[in-house]
């Protein structure tokens, strides 16, 4: 398989792979999500996996679909955050407005 962005098929971190300051791992963070995002478009059968080991490009559908899988879960747990976050700053605005009280939603 030939090498994408420098990354081959044996696990390699972002310091193997060359990327010294935390400026030039962001790139290439946003390069990684660039490529994946164009999987099975115009005859890409490759992704590159990232986790704890580093990067590692693949074409094993299963693996790919395992860390589609993973990044939907994470998505999720995030959207969830995100959610209550603004229905308490939904909560608070509405308190802060007169628009209701606290006894009011303590009922």
């Amino acid at each position: 398989m030939k090498p994408v962005l420098g990354v081959t098929d044996s696990w390699q971190t972002t310091s193997e792979l060359g990327f010294r300051s935390y400026n030039d791992a962001r790139i290439f963070r946003q390069k990684v999500q660039d490529y994946n995002n164009h999987f099975g478009v115009d005859g890409q059968n490759t992704y590159i996996l990232s986790g704890s080991k580093g990067y590692r490009l693949t074409d094993d559908l299963k693996e790919i679909g395992e860390a589609i899988s993973r990044d939907l879960r994470i998505a999720g747990a995030k959207w969830a955050e995100i959610q209550v976050r603004k229905f308490n700053y939904l909560k608070l605005y509405k308190i802060r407005n007169g628009q209701v009280s606290m006894e009011d939603l303590e009922e």
